[in-house]
């Protein structure tokens, strides 16, 4: 009985610890969800618990994480990970590294799933491409003043390049 205990404490203490997102949900209601969920989302724990899971979702991504949800729950095969798009309470959208998994909760089926802040990972894979696309442009330039050292080349290649890249018709 205390090996129980022990386990049970050293659980609880791990999930109430993470820096993710943990929660079990079931019938489009959390049913518990640890202290960085109302720290991240905004919401208290009671708002959380009165709310479908599904209102936590950015619009866009709403169907294809309830379709798997549903899927999950009628024993098919789907994605254990996958990313989606949360908001807060204050409208700030923050994108996530979703996994999730079912399990047998209070004797019924649940979803246990942990979400994962994966913000500062797709800003710096939106800022490499932004130095990509730019190195690119240089390269091009350089390509074309290589090429021809006449001005308005030059001049016609560098204001197309500028134009791509702030994404203007040319």
């Amino acid at each position: 009985e205390q090996v129980l205990k022990d386990s049970e404490e050293k659980y609880r203490t791990l999930v109430e610890n993470s820096q993710d997102i943990i929660y079990i949900y079931r019938n489009d209601r959390l049913l518990v969800i640890n202290r960085r969920g109302p720290e991240i989302l905004g919401y208290s724990e009671e708002e959380l618990r009165h709310m479908q899971i599904w209102d936590l979702l950015h619009p866009d991504d709403r169907h294809r994480v309830q379709d798997r949800g549903r899927a999950r729950f009628d024993g098919e095969e789907v994605p254990s990970q996958y990313t989606a798009r949360i908001l807060t309470k204050s409208g700030r959208v923050i994108p996530m590294e979703l996994a999730a998994m079912l399990i047998t909760y209070q004797g019924e089926p649940a979803i246990m799933g942990i979400a994962h802040d994966v913000t500062e990972r797709e800003e710096l894979i939106s800022a490499m491409a932004r130095k990509t696309k730019t190195l690119t442009i240089i390269n091009q330039l350089v390509q074309t003043a290589d090429k021809n050292w006449e001005i308005n080349p030059l001049l016609d290649q560098t204001l197309t390049s500028v134009r791509e890249f702030l994404g203007f018709e040319a």
